[in-house]
């Protein structure tokens, strides 16, 4: 099988689970990138979710912080595959 460039019956792809571990920064975002790409990885993923359809509104606080990982706008998203983009790197969500 092949991932873009890679052939994955010869080269194993390495995928870097960034999550939501920028917490909706996104120059540590940014920054996470440019490691994993430093660390030789074959793509970064990140995680795209609406918190509104993951936690009741009955529990704001979880709400709260959970939206506050979340990329604000379409924007900021494709800021981010662009960065991966220009690494060489695949960008998964």
């Amino acid at each position: 099988m092949k991932i873009g460039k890679i052939d994955t019956d010869k080269k194993v792809f390495v995928v870097a689970e960034i999550g939501n571990n920028h917490e909706g920064n996104f120059d540590l975002a940014k920054k996470m990138i440019i490691e994993a790409a430093d660390a030789g990885v074959d793509a970064v993923k990140f995680q795209t979710f609406i918190p509104e359809q993951f936690v009741s509104f009955k529990n704001q606080s979880r709400l709260n912080r959970l939206r506050s990982f979340k990329y604000i706008s379409p924007r900021i998203l494709l800021s981010v595959s662009f960065s991966t983009s220009l690494l060489n790197k695949a960008y998964i969500s």
